[in-house]
């Protein structure tokens, strides 16, 4: 029969779908079942290879467990609720098979641990047991009896459901702290991207500043310029004018000292006018 291999990953631990674990005592078998040593699936042997803890949930005889492969320490860990009449012989071919997978060396240095859990007196718990159990070892947590050991039918379903819904809660949690991961990280870059924008704006407004200061140095020496042109251009008219005052003055007093006559006839001139009137 072809298998589906389907795999689990839990905390440490790679946890093998049920199909893998079907054990029959049957000499006839054909299945590639984790029992069936060198003729087991390949997925199967690569794992016991890789050095990886592994739980196989076991199904036989109408009975649920599991068991954990820990290839390190060579050892397989039953956890199992009815040691009585339950899945010995199936941990004990599933030892040979994988020693017979490791090749001579690996053959009789395993060993089987039967780990102590609560027993049932009934015949319809097992199942619930096992995915208590489980869940417990995959979590690193101590296997206790149920408060309710006695109705363990109802109890333990109870504690799955519990399970359950504290896994479910978990992801939901998760899932908004992501969220609001999410958020804060978009915050934070809505925040660097308005910082940057500001930071872009505040320096094309100190360009603009420059550049109006730029202007208005300009046109401060432009008119500077102007002003001291006009005020050389001032003093210039006053030193042309004073040359021509006293230049005609020159020029009189030079007359009067080349033509005393004629200055003297006209002071007389002037004095007779001046009896006249």
């Amino acid at each position: 029969m072809e298998m589906m291999e389907e795999v689990y990953k839990y905390n440490e631990y790679k946890i093998l779908d049920v199909s893998w674990s079907q054990f029959s005592e049957s000499t006839t078998d054909q299945t590639r079942t984790i029992f069936r040593g060198r003729k087991a699936s390949s997925g199967f042997q690569r794992m016991v290879k890789s050095q990886e803890k592994l739980i196989a949930i076991i199904h036989y005889a109408h009975h649920w467990s599991f068991t954990v492969i820990d290839p390190r320490e060579r050892k397989l860990q039953t956890y199992d609720s009815m040691t009585k009449g339950g899945h010995k012989k199936a941990n004990e071919k599933l030892q040979n098979s994988i020693e017979e997978i490791l090749g001579e060396e690996q053959q009789n240095r395993w060993r089987i641990e039967l780990v102590k859990v609560p027993q049932q007196s009934d015949r319809v718990s097992c199942g619930y047991r096992m995915i208590y159990n489980l869940d417990r070892i995959c979590s690193g947590k101590d296997i206790e009896p149920i408060e309710n050991e006695d109705f363990a039918f109802e109890g333990y379903m109870l504690e799955i459901v519990t399970m359950l819904k504290k896994k479910q809660q978990g992801r939901v949690n998760r899932k908004k702290a992501a969220e609001e991961n999410i958020k804060r990280k978009e915050g934070k870059r809505k925040k660097r991207k308005d910082n940057l924008e500001e930071e872009s704006g505040g320096k094309e407004i100190e360009q603009e500043l420059r550049k109006r200061e730029e202007e208005m140095d300009k046109r401060i020496a432009e008119e500077t310029k102007k002003r001291k042109e006009r005020e050389e251009k001032e003093e210039e008219d006053k030193r042309t004018k004073k040359l021509k005052t006293t230049t005609t003055k020159r020029t009189r007093e030079q007359q009067e000292q080349e033509y005393p006559e004629e200055k003297q006839e006209e002071g007389k001139l002037r004095s007779g006018k001046n009896k006249e009137k």
